[in-house]
């Protein structure tokens, strides 16, 4: 059962009452003039630095749901396996775009600031200790080539990486959405996987391979979000010493809220108006 702080509620005498679930959020909210005060790059490297954090915890949060148990059926296994490698994959690409930032050597993430430039070069360096991890080249590969990026070179070069067993098909649905294609996931993502490990034998082999890709991403997602805490540290607590940030309670609809063991992400839309004929 989803474990909820929750009570009934009533919304007006006499009425039915509602199920609400409870989540404490704590605001740390600026204001205008307060945020106006930092300087300009600083201001600038905390809100992008947010924009990414909220986008891979998304992303890492959606991914969590979308991992199913397989099913033993092939055609299946084939569309779970691709909704939650493609949020994966989002991740890892969305990590790899922050690291860009935290670089400065892109002309448009030029700075002079001198406490932008500290934290983001003591953050380069912590992620020095990722590279050097099992599992950085692979990602970085995978971001590259089966990620972010459309092309026929590195389709070409995973020919050598494909397996004879691999299934090759395309599964069409009445709904678009509902459509995937094992053929491109084995060949973009399968076989790059099996590219990168040409030395590992069996299946056991590769599949610490592709562990070792996903125990990655989630210490760089624990990296990124280690860099924001510093970025918010010294750029806008130590500048407002005194301004404290607020736990509040929110009453929400219990469906907003969930736990992975509890709630997974359907591999399959259905409409209000969709029938087994239609589908058919």
């Amino acid at each position: 059962m989803m474990r909820l702080n929750a009570i009934y509620c009533v919304k007006a005498q006499g009425e039915e009452m509602d199920f609400k679930a409870i989540e404490h959020i704590t605001e740390y909210r600026l204001t205008w003039d307060e945020f106006t005060s930092i300087p300009e790059d600083q201001r600038a490297a905390v809100a992008v630095a947010s924009y990414a954090v909220s986008e891979i915890n998304a992303l890492s949060r959606l991914y969590l749901f979308a991992v199913q148990e397989m099913t033993g059926n092939p055609v299946i296994d084939g569309a779970v396996f691709i909704q939650a490698n493609v949020l994966l994959r989002a991740v890892s690409s969305k990590v790899f775009e922050f690291t860009q930032l935290i670089n400065l050597k892109d002309k448009h993430n030029k700075t002079n600031d001198p406490i932008v430039k500290k934290i983001f070069s003591d953050a380069e360096v912590a992620f020095q200790e990722l590279k050097n991890r099992e599992g950085f080249q692979l990602a970085q590969a995978i971001r590259n080539e089966a990620s972010n990026h459309y092309r026929l070179k590195p389709a070409r070069s995973n020919m050598k990486g494909l397996a004879e067993q691999a299934r090759l098909s395309f599964c069409m649905h009445r709904m678009s959405g509902n459509s995937y294609h094992p053929l491109g996931e084995e060949f973009m993502f399968i076989a790059r996987l099996n590219r990168a490990g040409q030395k590992a034998e069996t299946k056991e082999d590769k599949l610490k391979l592709h562990s070792e890709w996903f125990e990655w991403n989630i210490d760089a997602v624990r990296w990124v979000n280690g860099v924001f805490r510093e970025l918010m540290k010294e750029i806008v607590l130590k500048k407002f010493p005194s301004k404290r940030a607020v736990k509040v309670p929110h009453w929400i609809n219990p469906k907003l809220v969930g736990e992975v063991d509890d709630h997974k992400a359907p591999i399959f839309l259905r409409t209000h108006n969709w029938s087994r004929k239609l589908a058919s």
